[in-house]
């Protein structure tokens, strides 16, 4: 037999509910009740609140489990606790990200690691000698990734990172004055070395370096051999070293 049913609406003779059987009337295909419409195998399909999806199980061609899906909104439930929710923005047209075909961590603005740090007060270094930049005030660390005790960056976050610092040393003189980038400890690059004769020495540069995330730090240092004792300036626009995330590993 064949034939549409219509009708304003349909009401149980009891308070278990509506089921849908199939045509040979011996097994349920869904069923209708006070918490929304579930499928064969019991798993929500529509919500009785008017959201899709608020829990349970639906495959077509992937799987939503225990998620929500309002009206612009869709919230991911973690596999043991948390969530995060990607939520449409409220203007007019269609907005479109692509993922890239590839595995790994994507990033958003609040974990990507950031930092810019300076020298607050006069140092000195003596001269034929190699200083540890004390760099003590931040102006801004994002991940809390620098120390201003131990004067290092331990990016949280592995990837690549570009790396800014500038010193500048005055008093006069003449040789040799070096900065230096150090990757745990020891040097990686010297992005400015300068010889000759100044009265104020202002080193600069900048560098591209991988950090595992973990372990992996940096700092700067100065090298002098002009002849006597220098002045290294504390100053937020003298002294100073900064850098962010480019890219994760």
């Amino acid at each position: 037999m064949s034939g549409t049913l219509q009708a304003d609406f349909l009401q149980p003779q009891s308070n278990a509910g509506l089921s849908i059987l199939n045509p040979s009337g011996n097994t349920v295909m869904a069923s209708i009740n006070s918490a929304g419409i579930f499928s064969s195998t019991g798993s929500l399909l529509v919500a009785n609140t008017g959201n899709v999806f608020s829990t349970g199980n639906v495959t077509a061609s992937g799987t939503i489990t225990s998620n929500t899906l309002t009206s612009n909104t869709l919230v991911l439930t973690g596999s043991t606790s948390g969530s995060v929710s990607l939520v449409a923005p409220a203007i007019a047209g269609s907005n479109t990200a692509t993922l890239p075909a590839a595995t790994g961590t994507v990033m958003v603005s609040g974990n990507m690691p950031a930092f810019s740090v300076y020298l607050s007060s006069n140092q000195t270094v003596l001269n034929n000698s190699t200083l540890l930049v004390p760099f003590d005030t931040k102006e801004f660390d994002t991940a809390s990734c620098f120390s201003t005790s131990t004067y290092r960056f331990t990016p949280n976050v592995a990837g690549y990172y570009q790396l800014n610092a500038c010193v500048e040393l005055y008093n006069g003189g003449s040789g040799e004055v070096q900065l230096l980038i150090q990757k745990n400890g020891s040097t990686y690059k010297i992005p400015s070395d300068l010889g000759g004769s100044a009265t104020v020495w202002s080193q600069a540069g900048s560098i591209l370096a991988y950090a595992n995330g973990t372990t992996d730090y940096f700092t700067v240092s100065v090298y002098q051999n002009t002849g006597g004792s220098k002045t290294l300036g504390g100053a937020i626009y003298y002294t100073y070293f900064n850098g962010a995330l480019v890219r994760t590993a």
